[in-house]
């Protein structure tokens, strides 16, 4: 056996431990971002906002006059600075410079038929995306960490599909990379997800690959990670039939061209977000029916706990969930419980 093999399998014996803990809003939370261990952010409906900044409690910091809102999804700069974006009918994006005291609208579009999915950044560099409007997939993008933005035209995108859009499930559909951007997509007749490479300042690539993830009416890819260039994983099934494994996760280790079913030992369910942890090298995942984790670039999974969350995020050896009204945990990943 593989030195890596054998560490593989003796973290395999052990599951982290699980801790729920009081519920911190009546909202249903399914933006979450951590800056460090000490600070984050989270959002959900009713325009509720949370900020972290001592690595264990949650204060409320919505916006004034937004409770109409359903905040899908947050990006904290620092314990100051922080980026929510709306999704429903309305295409808000809000930013504020001191901690939630106030914010301040950035982004407004209310034409007919603007859902936003999910928003990610690499420095300065945002990107939102969201369902396609007539023949065009739609996206914003901003080059000052949030603080403006601009519509992209779009025009490199692959036409979508019948049926095809995205999933506001976590925010988490969508990832910028230094020199690249994937998009997740579900819906229609296949789930796929679109990489756009930067090989120059100027110029970009745009490719749409297929997944063998299911896909068609509230299924397909709900959520996706990286832990570097050529590995990762994207996660989903169907919000419609939570329980179900089928196709709910695949991986790739040629950055997005190709993607192979993890359908031996697969998540226990439909999963609407996964994250990649580098200090146990492991990929975390949750859904409606429990959290599970990966410690070989998902080929495999083990279930850590049945209690379902709708998002989660990482850093050290932290991860914090999040979920219906307010539902809140974490995974201390270096303390484990022997089966």
């Amino acid at each position: 056996m593989q030195e890596d093999d054998i560490e593989i399998a003796e973290k395999s014996m052990k599951s982290p431990r699980h801790v729920s803990l009081a519920a911190n809003a009546e909202a249903h939370i399914r933006g979450l971002h951590l800056v460090d261990a000490a600070t984050g952010w989270a959002s959900g409906s009713q325009g509720t906002v949370l900020r972290m900044t001592d690595g264990q409690t949650w204060q409320v910091v919505s916006p004034m006059e937004q409770t109409h809102l359903d905040f899908r999804d947050v990006h904290g700069f620092d314990a100051q600075q922080a980026v929510i974006m709306a999704a429903g009918n309305e295409g808000r994006i809000f930013r504020t410079d001191d901690g939630g005291a106030t914010w301040k609208q950035v982004f407004e579009d209310l034409t007919e038929g603007v859902f936003l999915d999910g928003m990610d950044f690499h420095d300065s560099l945002g990107i939102c995306y969201g369902d396609p409007i007539g023949e065009r997939f739609y996206g914003v993008f901003s080059l000052n960490y949030g603080k403006t933005w601009t519509k992209a035209s779009m025009t490199g995108f692959p036409r979508p599909l019948d049926g095809e859009a995205g999933f506001a499930a976590s925010g988490t559909g969508i990832i910028v990379m230094e020199d690249r951007e994937y998009t997740a997509t579900g819906g229609g007749p296949t789930a796929r997800v679109v990489r756009s490479m930067r090989e120059m300042e100027s110029d970009m690539r745009t490719e749409a690959f297929d997944t063998p993830l299911r896909s068609g009416e509230g299924c397909g890819i709900f959520s996706m990670a990286f832990k570097n260039a050529l590995r990762g994983v994207a996660v989903g099934g169907c919000y419609l039939d939570s329980t179900s494994v089928a196709g709910n996760c695949a991986y790739t280790s040629d950055a997005g061209r190709t993607w192979i079913l993890s359908d031996s030992l697969p998540p226990a369910g439909y999963r609407s977000c996964v994250v990649y942890n580098e200090a146990q090298d492991a990929y975390i995942t949750c859904g409606r029916t429990g959290v599970d984790i990966s410690y070989d670039d998902g080929r495999s999974w083990q279930s850590i706990t049945s209690e379902g969350y709708f998002t989660c995020a990482t850093v050290e050896q932290t991860v914090w969930l999040m979920g219906r009204n307010g539902k809140c945990g974490r995974i201390d990943l270096h303390k484990s419980i022997s089966p």
